[in-house]
């Protein structure tokens, strides 16, 4: 580890992987430093142009917000790029957890620094499904999204034909479907308004566009359905057992 000047790490070089800092876990972090709290380490990739930030984006700015000059870092070499594979991959099972708009930062800043890769390569290390890379290499979110909402339909719709009684996880990821259902039903909808989308298919998109979000509707309906009876059956089943 070393500690190093904070005005010496690059925050502004393009590794940020996240849509945009959190300024309510800046003022928490803040707080909890103030009180003196000690945070893990940043991690940092260094080479002949300098530190570039990997992960840590909220605690260095917090460090600095309170005006302390230093701070502990993990120290890797590498340039930037080496700092954007891992920003991309950082805070899957640590940190502050991944909104669906860092997961699409991450996945569009490594579709943009690694072109040639494949999508499933590209997925692995952002950690999100080869089918959301290929909705944003199609250049539409509507199209990531939908197709990350129809896989992980496919694992919640094996969920509800088992009929088990359901499992924290289980509803989760049913939950998860109805909200991404229903955020590319939103996303869809505004896109077939825009009829200024640069393609020589509007109308060809616009049609399955309609029939996509129509089967959404019919899946959203399905998961709300499905929940319900979920939290039923658990509540049932936690009634016979109350003493």
């Amino acid at each position: 580890m070393s500690t190093l000047q904070v005005s010496d790490i690059k925050t502004d070089g393009g590794t940020q992987a996240r849509a945009g800092l959190n300024e309510l876990v800046v003022a928490d972090y803040m707080e909890a430093m103030q009180g003196g709290v000690v945070f893990p380490a940043i991690v940092v990739f260094q080479d002949a142009e300098g530190y570039w930030l990997a992960d840590g984006f909220h605690r260095t700015e917090a460090t600095r917000r309170l005006g302390s000059s230093t701070i502990l870092a993990e120290v890797r070499e590498g340039g930037r790029q080496d700092a954007i594979l891992y920003a991309c991959g950082a805070n899957q099972a640590h940190g502050l957890r991944r909104s669906r708009d860092d997961k699409r930062a991450a996945a569009r800043l490594a579709i943009a620094t690694f072109p040639e890769w494949s999508s499933r390569k590209l997925a692995e290390a952002v950690g999100v499904s080869h089918t959301f890379i290929d909705g944003l290499r199609d250049g539409k979110v509507s199209s990531a999204v939908m197709r990350e909402a129809l896989e992980t339909m496919k694992n919640a719709t094996e969920i509800i034909a088992g009929g088990n009684v359901a499992s924290d996880e289980d509803l989760e990821l049913v939950t998860q479907a109805d909200e991404l259902i229903k955020e590319a039903i939103e996303l869809q909808a505004k896109e077939l308004k825009d009829e200024t989308l640069p393609t020589a298919h509007w109308a060809e998109q616009k049609r399955v566009g309609e029939k996509a979000v129509a089967q959404a509707r019919a899946y959203a309906l399905m998961c709300e359905c499905e929940l319900g009876r979920m939290l039923n059956q658990r509540d049932a089943l936690g009634a016979s057992f109350a003493p």
